[in-house]
């Protein structure tokens, strides 16, 4: 049961820049005028978003092959996915938000749904 709640929570954690992400690109290829592309940052757009969407991609992947599984390697690669990637994230938004770019640093909510579910995830899959 505790096992099934952290898959749960991961899987709603990596929704967050999965559609970000998607959504982003997808506005990107539909809206672009590929003439004024480079002169408007487009490359960048282009590459943050598609960052975000397989961050999240990878971390769906993860939890449902490895995690399921109770496999020691996915919770620790877990690990390092959320806070390398969702501590960056959160700094650089935060950042903006403390600037008054943004009105909420955004990436605290997967980087808390991933810590919860390594929490939960924790004493099931490491003491297999």
């Amino acid at each position: 049961m505790r096992l099934n709640l952290a898959i749960s929570i991961f899987l709603l954690g990596a929704m967050f820049p999965t559609t970000v992400g998607l959504k982003g690109l997808l506005e990107l290829i539909l809206s672009t005028d590929y003439a004024q592309a480079i002169p408007n940052g487009y490359a960048y757009k282009h590459v943050s978003n598609a960052n975000l969407s397989m961050t999240g991609i990878t971390w769906m992947f993860i939890t449902i092959i490895g995690i399921r599984a109770k496999k020691k390697w996915a919770w620790y690669f877990l690990v390092f996915l959320i806070l390398w990637v969702g501590l960056h994230d959160l700094f650089a938004v935060g950042w903006l938000y403390l600037e008054g770019r943004f009105f909420f640093p955004v990436p605290a909510i997967p980087l808390s749904l991933g810590l919860i579910g390594l929490f939960l995830s924790s004493e099931i899959v490491r003491h297999k």
